[in-house]
């Protein structure tokens, strides 16, 4: 407990309090405590960033949310939110801060062999034991519990364990709730008192009486839980067996080769100039790798093509020995149709087309004349046709009428 008028120092708090609406912050005055502010950054570097404190805050409220919904539900307790706040502070500090009287526990986390601090007012572990119990009302608050109410609270609060881990996402695993003590706090010999400390105070109202719950983390271990969170969260690859062939056809997916690597210092990165060559810690007889989208991984050896740098395949990744030749360059065949060129005939002088001299003394040769052989004659058959047959057909008789016969007329000269 901290004594009147002795500052203590908290270096980074965060309060989050309810609307009137959900919560009724403004009628609860929970017990005022004389701090200290100082500037951010006193501790080592185990101590959350600003960023870290607050993922971790509104972790706790919704633990504290999913906590009261279930208390309502199974045990029909009227519970209310009024305010969850966060502070970061040394261990030793922490403890000088804690109001009692009040109960002690514990949440171990086997995996990881550490363990939760947790702290109940008295006043509501009294209505917690009577819930469970089945008791309609609560009597004058108890300074020492009984082995009987450790029993009742330690086994009730272990069923509702899920709504702590289910906060987290189901990285912790075989959580069991212990009590240490009760009224006043003890303090655990295995925390150095000026380790990073960063605990969370939720304030409740069961049944109409107020009070407090705080869980409280080492700087290591809360920042130990938010990176397996974060391990845990992040985005899967997209499943292609839901994608038909069509539209897997149409991915596009990029593809990179890397000839080697190798290491320069600096001294001799500033001497380096034009035409200077850095040779790789790959062998000229290495395969090269060839990365498709970050994720497979198949050797090739390199080449030239066209002009162009290639790389052909010659084995996947678990074939670390495979040797290939050095580089290769491949000259593709095109089957191109070239268009003959028609050239323009040239003009024939008499004297080029006059026959060359003969030299004095030449004579051609004498060869025998041979007839050219005679064309055979082509004898074309004639094709027997049947006689046909024609019918005499019978014409009528025309008769024929006499022409009348008329008198020559007599040309009558003309006169003139």
């Amino acid at each position: 407990m901290a004594e009147k008028g002795k500052p203590e120092v908290s270096p980074q708090k965060r309060s989050l309090k309810l609307s009137p609406a959900l919560g009724d912050w403004t009628t609860y005055k929970p017990p005022r405590q004389l701090i200290k502010k100082v500037k951010i950054g006193l501790y080592g570097f185990d101590r959350l960033s600003g960023e870290e404190l607050k993922e971790a805050h509104l972790l706790h409220y919704r633990f504290a949310e999913n906590l009261l919904s279930t208390l309502k539900i199974n045990l029909r307790l009227g519970s209310q939110l009024f305010s969850v706040e966060a502070l970061q502070n040394n261990y030793g500090s922490f403890l000088r801060s804690l109001l009692g009287p009040l109960l002690q526990g514990r949440i171990l986390l086997p995996d990881l062999h550490e363990e939760v601090f947790v702290s109940f007012d008295l006043q509501l572990v009294e209505i917690l034991i009577a819930a469970a119990l089945g008791l309609k009302g609560v009597g004058e608050v108890k300074k020492d519990l009984t082995e009987a109410d450790y029993l009742v609270f330690g086994t009730t609060f272990n069923e509702y364990l899920s709504t702590y881990s289910s906060v987290f996402q189901g990285i912790l695993k075989n959580l069991k709730f212990e009590i240490v003590t009760s009224p006043d706090p003890s303090p655990n010999p295995a925390i150095n008192p000026q380790v990073t400390f960063v605990h969370f105070v939720i304030e409740i109202s069961l049944n109409d009486i107020q009070g407090r719950m705080v869980l409280g983390y080492t700087g290591p271990l809360i920042k130990n839980l938010l990176k397996q969170l974060h391990d845990q969260t992040k985005p899967q690859p997209l499943s292609f067996k839901k994608l038909n062939l069509e539209m897997l056809s149409k991915i596009l997916l990029p593809v990179m080769v890397s000839l080697g690597a190798t290491e320069l210092k600096t001294s001799e990165i500033k001497k380096l100039e034009i035409g200077d060559v850095v040779s790789l810690d790959n062998s000229i007889r290495s395969a090269i790798t060839i990365n498709l989208s970050d994720q497979v991984v198949i050797l090739g050896q390199p080449g030239i093509l066209n002009g162009k740098a290639v790389a052909k395949v010659v084995g996947v990744e678990k074939e670390k020995e495979v040797q290939v030749a050095p580089p290769i360059y491949v000259e593709e065949k095109k089957e191109e149709k070239k268009e003959e060129k028609k050239e323009a005939p040239k003009e024939i002088t008499k004297e080029a087309a006059a026959p060359p001299p003969l030299k004095p003394g030449f004579a051609f040769p004498k060869r025998p004349i041979v007839p050219p052989p005679r064309p055979k004659p082509i004898i074309e058959e004639e094709e027997e046709f049947p006689e046909e047959e024609f019918e005499e057909e019978e014409f009528p008789e025309e008769e024929f009428e006499e022409e009348e016969e008329f008198p020559e007329e007599e040309e009558e000269e003309e006169s003139k």
